[in-house]
């Protein structure tokens, strides 16, 4: 990740260890909801919930490479605004058949809007 570090960067970006903790208590919530989505994903309900993760997921995957190797900065900001919204609709979607899964993916979207924000940053930055 040497590009990362000269990059220009918000003020509010956290130091490193703090993506470290936040993202291994942010994986375990988010099988935690993967787990609890592919236990039930036979049920017609629980269905689009389950193509959502799973799409979700796929993008996550995917910023990694875009922001961190190909340094895409403003299509990683593209797609992590996907991915909150695809967040939000899990959210709203589970709250009525799944309250486990929306505690899970709450923590998770807010931290995707705060990266977000970081995302916009660097890419206004530089």
């Amino acid at each position: 990740m040497p590009w990362y570090y000269t990059v220009e960067k918000s003020s509010l970006t956290p130091p490193g260890f703090v993506f470290g903790i936040a993202w291994t208590l942010l994986y375990v919530m988010i099988a935690l909801a993967g787990n609890a989505l592919w236990r039930s994903r036979h049920q017609e309900k629980i269905k689009i919930l389950w193509t959502l993760f799973i799409v979700q997921l796929l993008l996550n995957w995917s910023w990694t490479i875009i922001f961190f190797k190909i340094h895409a900065v403003g299509v990683a900001f593209a797609i992590i605004v996907l991915m909150i919204f695809l967040n939000c609709s899990i959210i709203s979607k589970a709250w009525k058949d799944s309250r486990f899964v929306t505690y899970m993916m709450v923590p998770y979207t807010t931290w995707l809007i705060f990266a977000a924000y970081l995302n916009f940053m660097i890419w206004k930055l530089n």
